[in-house]
């Protein structure tokens, strides 16, 4: 990241609580590297959300009982291309906590819901049963998948070359069953996100009162998104 200052005003001691996204970047940001830190989001629906062309680095962020806690997307250069970049993601000394032990699990908005209802495909993925997730799988596209008018989470674009994501420094709370048999992952992956899942890398991380099967989940490929490359052509005189 730069390390030039800038004459951007910093936001800092922010708190967002029980509303659909709680940091929200969409064609946004600063060139080169945009820079989150210093966020309380709690029992939101969903997350720290942001699709962007740059590299992001999130820092010194609380994230607590939210549907998801952070989930990235980051697009071009366009792979048909032949084009690369080394693009990252870095979430570093954060908290994130899927449920707090008084969690009510009764505690939820009923499915009728007007909000609930009408945003259904702009909300983050779950378990399969159910919970909630800390980081989503990093999703580096070749090119905006023209959100909001398509769900959020779509990726309707070939993957990126290349990207990476780091995690650093980051305690996860209270990751486990949760309310007859939900299930809150530390890491998940986006099912909507097909062919390709970039490498995440995870450095001074610390589990507290979380079991060792609830550190990841990966959804199971869509072989039917499958691409099919045609056999190459037979020497002649071999059949």
């Amino acid at each position: 990241m730069s390390r030039f200052s800038n004459d951007n005003e910093a936001w800092a001691h922010n708190e967002a609580h029980g509303g659909l996204y709680g940091v929200y970047l969409n064609k946004d940001g600063l060139p080169g590297c945009s820079f989150i830190q210093n966020f309380f989001i709690w029992k939101s629906f969903n997350f720290i959300y942001f699709q962007v062309t740059m590299n992001v680095s999130i820092s010194n962020v609380t994230l607590v009982e939210n549907g998801m806690g952070v989930m990235p997307f980051i697009y071009g250069p366009p792979s048909l291309s032949h084009a690369y970049a080394d693009k990252s993601v870095q979430v570093q000394n954060s908290w994130i906590v899927g449920s707090n032990p008084s969690f009510n699990c009764s505690d939820t908005l009923s499915s009728s819901d007007f909000n609930l209802d009408t945003s259904s495909s702009h909300r983050a993925p779950r378990p399969p049963t159910g919970g909630r997730s800390g980081i989503c799988w990093p999703n580096f596209q070749s090119g905006h998948n023209t959100a909001p008018a398509k769900p959020h989470r779509l990726n309707m674009n070939y993957n990126a070359i290349k990207g990476l994501m780091r995690v650093t420094d980051t305690t996860f709370g209270n990751f486990r069953d949760v309310c007859s048999g939900e299930m809150n992952f530390m890491f998940l992956t986006n099912p909507l996100n097909e062919d390709l899942q970039h490498p995440v890398h995870v450095s001074g991380m610390e589990a507290v009162g979380s079991t060792e099967d609830a550190k990841v989940f990966v959804h199971r490929a869509n072989v039917a998104s499958v691409t099919r490359l045609p056999e190459p052509p037979k020497p002649e005189g071999i059949h």
